[in-house]
């Protein structure tokens, strides 16, 4: 009997350390994919920053072109595929960066480079180049 209980046991044990290793790979699983950068869509963006103005800008699948705040341009920017973003890049005095929240949209901000504070913007894809 005690050796019954014994295998009993053993067999529990076996099966909970395999579910726990099932969870557990399936939430590493999900983690990875939880970090997988966004893939942008290429084309036309078109959206707003925090104080109503619009924002345009091109993307051809690695750079940004053409950004524009109103009349205003701030040039454009190479994107980072390992981030799905661009970094602070400045053009005449005024800087910009974003980054792919889903394929069809970015945020980021913009500013004055020597600004303690700059606008936040939000875009979404319009339509392919």
């Amino acid at each position: 009997m005690k050796r019954l209980t014994g295998a009993v046991a053993a067999i529990v044990v076996l099966v909970l350390i395999g579910l726990g290793l099932t969870a557990q790979s399936g939430q590493a699983t999900q983690a990875t994919a939880a970090n997988d950068p966004v893939q942008p869509t290429p084309g036309y963006y078109q959206g707003t920053d925090n104080h109503h103005r619009a924002i345009t800008f091109q993307f051809d699948g690695r750079e940004i072109h053409h950004f524009h705040v109103l009349h205003l341009s701030l040039g454009g920017a190479h994107v980072n595929h390992h981030e799905s973003a661009w970094h602070r890049t400045c053009h005449n005095d005024l800087c910009t960066n974003g980054r792919w929240l889903s394929p069809n949209q970015v945020h980021g901000s913009w500013g004055p480079a020597n600004a303690d504070h700059h606008y936040s913007w939000h875009a979404h894809w319009r339509y392919d180049h």
